[in-house]
C-alpha cells in the first residue's frame, strides 16, 4: 500500500467516524428535546425527578430559542413551538457541519 493510499484510508476512517459521532451526538439532543416536548404535552408534574432532570438537561440547548415564539398552554398542557424549532435548527446544524467535513476531509491534497 502506498503512502497515498494509506492517508485516503485514514482520512476515510475519520471522517466515517467523526460523522457517526456527531449523528450519534444529535440522536441523543434530539431525543432529550423530544422526550421534554413529550412531557410537556402529557402536563407531566416538573417536581418529578425525571421530569426535572430532562428539563435540567434541556435547558442549556433550548436556551437560544426561549421566547421565540408564544408557548401555548391549557390546563397544564403546554406546546413548546420554540422546542420543535430548536429540534429543527439543531438537526440543520449537524448536517451542515457534516457535510463541511465530507468538503473538507474529502479533499485530494
Amino acid at each position: 500500500m502506498t503512502t497515498s493510499t494509506q492517508t485516503d484510508a485514514v482520512r476515510r476512517l475519520v471522517l466515517s467516524k467523526v460523522t457517526q459521532f456527531i449523528w450519534w451526538a444529535t440522536g441523543l439532543l434530539e431525543g432529550a428535546i423530544g422526550l421534554r416536548v413529550l412531557l410537556k404535552l402529557m402536563a407531566a408534574n416538573p417536581n418529578n425527578p425525571f421530569a426535572s432532570f430532562v428539563y435540567s438537561l434541556t435547558d442549556i440547548f433550548l436556551w437560544p430559542f426561549v421566547s421565540l415564539t408564544a408557548t401555548p398552554s391549557a390546563d397544564g398542557i403546554v406546546m413548546e413551538i420554540s422546542s420543535l424549532i430548536a429540534m429543527i435548527v439543531y438537526l440543520l446544524l449537524a448536517w451542515g457541519l457534516v457535510e463541511l467535513m465530507h468538503l473538507i476531509m474529502s479533499r485530494r491534497g
